[in-house]
Order: C-alpha cells, then structure tokens, then sequence
C-alpha cells in the first residue's frame, strides 16, 4: 500500500505484481510505473485498476482510457452513478451537491469528464460562510491554533490570511487578511508579524511551495519559521479541498467560516472565475486570487495535517 503522493521512485524496485489499483486520480508517472511492475507477472497479472472521480478535468485518464484512437487490447472503462447506489438515498445526494456548478455535479454523479466554466468557488454564500468577527480566544493546543497562509508577491500583491483552527468543531475560521503590493517580502513579513503579533506562537506559517528564497527570508529576517505547502497535481485538486471546507453538511453547516471584515478575500471569492479555454483543461484566470492562494496553501496543508 503506497501514496501516490510519495512519487513514482516508491513505486520501483518490484516485480510479478499481480494486480495495481489506483483509487482516485494521480499524475501519469505513477500509473505507467505500476503498469511496468506488471509485465513480469505474465498470465497472472490482472493489470491495473482504476476507481475515481473525474475532477481534474480532461485529464491523462480522458487520453488513456476514453480518448484513445488506438483501441489498444484490455483497455476499457465502465461509467456508473452514485444514484443507482441501493444504500445512499439518490435525494440526499442530489442535496448534498446541489450547491456544485452542473460541471462538477456531471462528474461527481455520472462520471463524466467536464471543463470548468464560471466562477470557481459558486458555492461560496456571503449569507452562509461570512460570519460578524467575535472575540478571538487565547492560544489553547488543546482547543484553538493560528495558523497563517501566504502567498508572495512584489508588483503584484502580497497576500496573507490569519486561520483560527477549531479542533473541537473540526472548522477553519479565517480572522483577518493582509494584502499590499509593492514591497518586499521582508518588508510584509515584518508587517503581518506585527499585525498578528497578539496572536503569536502561530502553529503554522504556510507559504507558496514554489518561492523558497522568499520562504527562507521570513524565517531569516522576520522569525517567521514555515513550511511549504503540500505540492499536488495543480490548482484544481487543492481548490477542491477548499470546496469541501465551503460544503455544507447535512445539518446545513460549513467547515470554513469568513470573518465580514475580510473584505478582499469575500470578493476574490465572488470574482475568482475558471478560464473557459479550449484545450479542455481545467484552468483559472490568474486574476483575483492573491488571498484566495494564501487560503488554499493553508487548507491543503492543514487537511494533510489533520489526516496524519
């Protein structure tokens, strides 16, 4: 049993598999480097099998197994909907995602593989996720964290976001922002480590993974220890991650909650639209979306976090 999240190096070194299953959606290299343990196998070998979701868009699984003109031999693949499931009652289900663009709903309940159009975050509802901020409680491990996202930039915004974890309720709030262009990282390190700094130990400071010489500047000169956020397999998994914060349970609820005073963040929300190109890849319009990076770098690392 392997994460597909360890690489494909983890997944060398065998031989005579007799069977590979990749439950949900992974990058190409580690499906072809399982194929390759299977060709030793001979006869015994039942190849490899996939069950998934298709949220990726058009993705490697839509060129192999759909979209491929060259019929290769024991390449099939089988669609079916969650609604013919005797034990899940179809109405919750329809329910359950009726807040989700009808892109992701054709994906999620018949299996169809779908571009994104529109804006991103449709189910993100000022009348639900926005919350009056309250009186913030004191650092408890027991009880609460902060934990702050960023993302960087010089000409164009630097943006952070400042998470107040609630362990008990399971339920990310997020406090306060910090969104300025036209300084340097060192000089908004400093900034948001004074405009938080009632609020310090934070737990976690997560950054942008890709900006290591800016990450090793907060902790250098502004004592901003952090970490890289988890890298995927693109934007649209970890915006996914988000949207499953935005759901609502079926108690009406939602994970992430928004404080009003968060302005810039509440619009990149109501602004943030998917790039209706023509290749098929889900792709977004990298405008709008300075803090709404800051809060997906905090939500993918703290979802690894928690599952550990």
């Amino acid at each position: 049993s392997l994460s597909a999240d360890s690489g494909r190096k983890r997944y060398q070194g065998f031989s005579g598999v007799s069977f590979g299953w990749i439950d949900e959606e992974c990058e190409k290299p580690i499906y072809d480097e399982l194929m390759l343990r299977c060709v030793d196998a001979g006869k015994k070998s039942s190849g490899v099998f996939l069950s998934l979701t298709p949220l990726l868009g058009f993705s490697w699984v839509h060129d192999v197994f759909i979209n491929d003109d060259t019929n290769a031999d024991g390449v099939g693949y089988y669609k079916i909907t969650g609604l013919d499931n005797p034990y899940i009652s179809s109405k919750k289900m329809m329910n359950t995602v009726a807040h989700m663009s009808k892109e992701q709903q054709a994906s999620r309940l018949f299996g169809h593989f779908t571009a994104q159009s529109g804006l991103v975050y449709p189910e993100f509802d000022i009348h639900h996720h926005v919350v009056k901020p309250f009186d913030l409680p004191s650092v408890d491990d027991d009880y609460y964290a902060f934990d702050i996202g960023v993302d960087f930039g010089v000409s164009a915004p630097f943006g952070a976001v400042l998470g107040l974890w609630d362990h008990r309720k399971n339920m990310l709030f997020i406090v306060d922002e910090y969104k300025v262009a036209g300084k340097t990282s060192i000089e908004n390190g400093n900034a948001i480590k004074r405009k938080w700094s009632k609020y310090a130990p934070f737990r976690f400071v997560i950054c942008d993974p890709n900006d290591k010489n800016a990450r090793i500047l907060l902790a250098k000169n502004c004592g901003l220890h952090n970490k890289p956020a988890p890298k995927s397999q693109g934007v649209g998994p970890t915006i996914n991650q988000v949207k499953e914060l935005l759901a609502k349970d079926a108690a009406g609820n939602a994970r992430l909650k928004i404080f009003s005073s968060c302005r810039n963040l509440i619009r990149e929300f109501k602004q943030y639209k998917w790039n209706n190109n023509r290749t098929g890849k889900d792709a977004v319009i990298k405008k709008n979306d300075h803090l709404l990076d800051a809060l997906r770098y905090l939500v993918i690392f703290l979802h690894r976090y928690n599952q550990h």
